[in-house]
């Protein structure tokens, strides 16, 4: 394995308009933090730091295309075309998720505020959908209790 650091750089995703991208991560996007900082007719660009979340509009200068994605359902473990942040606890879920509810965006699937769902389960989150039916997700994992001594 390398030793250089590796860092998340940038993810960038086919989108149908970029008006209606635009709508709804300057509320998502922003709310988490991102500026937009480029824009286009056919491309926009939201940063933090040194990550950067690229939007492409759908048949112009996209080299691959793909299939319009379905929505997504709530009882799929893994889900394509997704981007997932990471926060320290699962109760900064919860906070993220009130903030983008009063930025006007409830989740897809909201955060279980409940006890876990199995008594070893490590991992939570909650999603929101895209115009374009792209997942984004805000989760959380715990590190396994450790023994009793």
């Amino acid at each position: 394995m390398p030793r250089e650091t590796l860092r998340f750089g940038h993810v960038s995703f086919e989108v149908a308009s970029i008006a209606s991208t635009r709508r709804f991560h300057d509320r998502f996007l922003g709310t988490l933090g991102f500026e937009r900082f480029q824009e286009g007719d056919w491309y926009l660009g939201y940063r933090r730091g040194d990550s950067v979340v690229w939007f492409f509009r759908r048949g112009r200068r996209v080299q691959v295309r793909r299939e319009r994605p379905r929505l997504p359902k709530t009882d799929e473990e893994v889900i394509p075309d997704h981007i997932g942040f990471s926060v320290g606890s699962w109760r900064a879920i919860g906070q993220w998720e009130d903030r983008l509810r009063r930025a006007g965006l409830p989740p897809f699937y909201p955060v279980d505020r409940g006890p876990p769902r199995t008594p070893g389960e490590r991992y939570r989150s909650a999603a929101w959908v895209d115009p374009d039916r792209i997942v984004f997700e805000i989760y959380a994992v715990r590190e396994p209790r450790r023994g009793r001594g």
